[in-house]
């Protein structure tokens, strides 16, 4: 059952074209990237001078975050996903792995790029199981990576994933 739903997940997150009817564009100079903000998600880490990180909720399904990394050198999207799974992702599975192709990324101003999908039975407070994916995007662009993810439940995905697909349809690096 996960494997079959990862297909269809792997294959929305890649193919899909649909949009939500409203979204605010946000642009953050500081973390250097812009896009459209969906109605009705909620941003719940405001813009400070020492952000590295940006989370938006879309409420009661999943958690979208957007987060960069700085280096002395130019870095691989691989580096920016062993970060990530070395902070959240240890014990974790690995369900999907590609490089971006060439016209997404064109359409996010990156010289690099990869997605990766996660998956993890989790035991929730009253004893149901419940299985969590998320799905990354690692963007390079000179001496920074940066990682676009949403956090939801196998059963949530169907609901976000137009949303999110917009989202990151309109990611851009600047």
């Amino acid at each position: 059952m996960f494997k079959i739903m990862l297909i269809g997940l792997l294959f929305a997150v890649t193919m899909g074209t649909i949009a939500p009817l409203y979204a605010a564009p946000l642009q953050d100079v500081q973390m250097g990237f812009k896009t459209d903000v969906p109605y009705g998600w909620i941003s719940i880490v405001p813009a400070t001078a020492n952000v590295t990180r940006r989370i938006f909720l879309i409420p009661k399904i999943a958690t979208v975050s957007v987060g960069v990394y700085h280096f002395d050198t130019v870095p691989t999207p691989g580096i920016i996903e062993n970060i990530q799974i070395s902070e959240h992702y240890d014990g974790w599975i690995t369900l999907f792995h590609r490089d971006l192709n060439p016209n997404e990324l064109r359409r996010a101003n990156a010289d690099m790029g990869e997605i990766v999908a996660y998956g993890h039975n989790r035991l929730e407070p009253n004893n149901t199981l419940s299985k969590r994916v998320v799905v990354e995007y690692y963007f390079t662009q000179k001496n920074s990576g940066y990682f676009v993810s949403i956090d939801t439940t196998e059963s949530d995905w169907k609901t976000a994933e137009s949303s999110f697909k917009s989202f990151i349809r309109m990611f851009m690096l600047i």
